[in-house]
């Protein structure tokens, strides 16, 4: 199941960006998501690797291992505690984000991988189809 997110991807449909970027205290991060060239994913073992590569900054690379909870620095230096898991066909996410917590779960549709964020009543939606 891993293996289907594998590969690079371009960012398809989004929508709710504004409002979940300004819930999680993110909102100058809406400059960034429409610079997107393309998120390159690779999965080793229980490591899932993303590398997101956004017009005019430096690659954002960011690695999740399933079962473990992993501490990072998201844009603007806000703590970032997140647990990765499967579950059935789905790759999840929960974590907390400078005190406010979220959840990803993403999913593969019709070949393309279709991402849920949510936090704080918010919800942004997107797709990344293949590059």
């Amino acid at each position: 199941m891993a293996a289907a997110f594998v590969g690079k991807w371009k960012l398809g449909k989004i929508e709710g960006a504004e409002e979940y970027l300004a819930a999680v205290g993110q909102a100058e991060a809406i400059k960034d998501i429409s610079n997107i060239k393309d998120v390159d994913i690779s999965v080793d073992g229980n490591t899932f690797t993303s590398v997101v590569n956004i017009e005019g900054k430096e690659p954002r690379k960011d690695t999740s291992v399933l079962g473990e909870t992993v501490e990072t620095d998201a844009p603007g230096g806000i703590k970032i505690k997140v647990k990765s898991y499967l579950e059935g066909d789905k790759f999840i996410q929960e974590g907390t984000a400078g005190g406010v917590e979220w959840k990803v779960l993403r999913y593969i549709k019709d070949g393309a991988i279709f991402t849920e964020m949510t936090a704080s009543g918010k919800t942004m939606t997107f797709t990344l189809v293949k590059a």
